[in-house]
């Protein structure tokens, strides 16, 4: 309750003609994922060995219920249940989860170990039940240093699991960068036109500059409230209101309609590239114009002069 009191308070002492518009998209927004997204997360990039380590260790803390016991399995019941719950549905919620389930996996692991010593004691020799105990903590610690080192190690769009569960794993990879640059680059004033709402925030966060969305709707039922729509964004451009579009892998993934849209209005009014953003090698690396051919473009930026267009194979305004 205290970790989502912020959330309804600040809107409730906020403005009042845009409170009650924020509390009730985000508890009554669809949801973005299925249900069992967060399982699908856990078996992919936890593994299986680890769940399995970590539901044996939530059973023997419920058989013996000690005081510490009873605090893990109230923090990860509580926090499993809230985001459960919780229409959105994002990767990085996992974060606060993930501690407590390392406890039940380590407890999991103890009670195997023992359980397993008791057995091996009855069939082999001490040095054999020491030896069985090894192989299982080194096996179970190799599987979780491979999957965090592949997962924190790539600059990759897609991080890579230990399997394969057709996941959407958010991936800004440059954009960082890009805010970085707009906030250093483009004038105080100036307005950028992205594709989605996501990079826009990644923008106003690192660079201090405001951003429409093409994807943002008119109708307020079907939009967050902070974000603001741009009903004509070939009249905006014309009309200087916006000044740079701004192109992203991210949301591109998700909405080729947008992304199509967004170029169609670069070429329209004779978008140039003033800044890419690109993943190779593994090395994030920005550039003062576009990417070379084969990179793995992350985010390109073009400057619109605004006013009317060219029209296609003229050399004069229409």
């Amino acid at each position: 309750a205290l970790l989502l009191a912020p959330f309804p308070i600040s809107r409730l002492i906020g403005p009042a003609a845009n409170a009650s518009s924020f509390v009730l998209w985000q508890f009554a927004r669809p949801p973005n994922h299925s249900q069992d997204y967060f399982v699908r997360i856990l078996l992919q990039f936890a593994g299986f060995a680890f769940l399995a380590l970590a539901l044996i260790g939530l059973v023997a803390m419920v058989v013996r219920r000690d005081r510490e016991d009873v605090l893990v399995l109230v923090w990860l019941a509580v926090f499993m249940g809230f985001f459960q719950l919780w229409p959105t549905k994002l990767f990085f919620y996992l974060v606060v989860v993930v501690p407590g389930l390392a406890i039940a996996a380590a407890i999991g692991a103890v009670t195997l170990v023992r359980g397993l010593g008791r057995m091996v004691r009855a069939l082999a020799t001490p040095a054999a039940a020491t030896a069985t105990l090894a192989v299982i903590v080194i096996a179970v610690a190799t599987l979780g240093t491979v999957v965090s080192w592949r997962t924190t190690a790539s600059a990759s769009a897609q991080p890579e699991g230990l399997g394969d569960f057709d996941i959407e794993v958010q991936s800004f990879v440059g954009a960082r960068e890009f805010g970085t640059w707009a906030g250093d680059h483009s004038p105080e004033a100036a307005r950028f036109l992205t594709m989605g709402p996501s990079i826009g925030n990644i923008l106003r966060f690192y660079g201090h500059r405001h951003s429409y969305a093409l994807s943002v709707s008119p109708d307020p039922k079907q939009r967050n409230p902070a974000y603001v729509p741009i009903p004509n964004p070939d009249l905006a451009i014309r009309q200087m209101v916006v000044h740079y579009l701004v192109w992203d892998a991210y949301t591109a993934d998700r909405s080729p309609f947008y992304a199509s849209r967004l170029l169609t209005l670069a070429d329209k009014f004779g978008g140039s590239v003033v800044y890419s953003v690109s993943v190779e090698d593994g090395t994030v690396v920005e550039r003062a114009g576009p990417a070379p051919p084969g990179a793995d473009v992350r985010v390109v930026v073009y400057d619109v002069p605004g006013a009317n267009p060219l029209p296609s194979g003229s050399g004069s305004p229409s």
